[in-house]
């Protein structure tokens, strides 16, 4: 039966060859460290977002204003349509 046994230059050779698990953890480590490093504070995320929420409202506010303008302007259309139709009637103007 022929003998599968790793030498101690196979050892070696795959130390050499492969990284550990100490190593692995070592890197993903120090790679993580440096992405999460780039991330803002809690204290600057919060900021950031408090500064989104109010840049939010203030549109939101501003587009409940123009629906509002909108419509309002709209609504006098209309009526100054009705009364051009009433003026017409009431002068038997062709209306068409």
């Amino acid at each position: 039966m022929p003998n599968h046994a790793l030498t101690d230059d196979d050892l070696k050779l795959l130390r050499q060859t492969f990284a550990s698990k100490y190593d692995v953890e070592t890197i993903v480590d120090r790679k993580l460290d440096e992405k999460i490093g780039k991330l803002p504070t809690k204290d600057l995320f919060l900021s950031r977002m408090d500064k989104l929420s109010g840049e939010i409202r203030t549109i939101r506010e501003e587009f409940a204003v123009h629906t509002k303008q909108h419509q309002d302007t709209q609504d006098q259309l209309d009526d100054h349509e009705k009364g051009i139709q009433m003026l017409k009637t009431h002068l038997s103007l062709n209306t068409s």
